[in-house]
């Protein structure tokens, strides 16, 4: 699910909408927030941070939804995405593939054939995961909630592994 193309052949590849009206407009039973976005710049460069309801926004990374990319995958970065056939898949989608549906990692593939990959820090943050078991079949969704001090601190990559 992908939020609206507000500009068409413009330089935004969606706006930001209200998660719970995206989700009933798609009929979603479950959903994640998963790519990230960025601002566009101004005629000096500058990228305004402020983030509100329907502002424009670039997508970092790969996002397809009904057989329609609207951002590309990034050079070295995965994705979980759902191929032409109905099969998940990790990694990045070719052409012979196809993608129907799929979105990018942000911190890199955890775990592979059962075994840790190398991991790049522990900072805590809040974490979503996702795998398949070896036969393809099963797909486990972890959500780890954070930035709550006391409460709910996070997790970093090597405790997500």
């Amino acid at each position: 699910m992908i939020g609206r193309d507000p500009d068409g052949s413009g330089p935004a590849e969606a706006e930001l909408e209200d998660p719970l009206e995206l989700f009933a407009e798609y009929g979603a039973i479950a959903a994640v927030n998963a790519n990230a976005f960025q601002s566009l710049p101004d005629s000096k460069g500058h990228r305004n941070m402020d983030w509100f309801l329907h502002k424009p926004v670039d997508i970092v990374g790969l996002a397809a939804s009904d057989g329609i990319t609207r951002s590309s995958s990034v050079d070295g970065r995965s994705a979980f995405w759902i191929d032409q056939a109905g099969k998940a898949r990790i990694g990045t989608p070719t052409e012979q593939s196809g993608c129907r549906n799929g979105v990018s990692d942000w911190s890199g593939i955890l775990l592979e054939g059962g075994r840790e990959l190398p991991l790049r820090d522990d900072k805590l943050h809040p974490r979503t995961m996702l795998g398949m078991d070896s036969s393809g079949r099963w797909l486990l969704l972890v959500v780890v909630d954070g930035r709550q001090p006391g409460y709910s601190d996070g997790v970093g990559l090597r405790e997500a592994a």
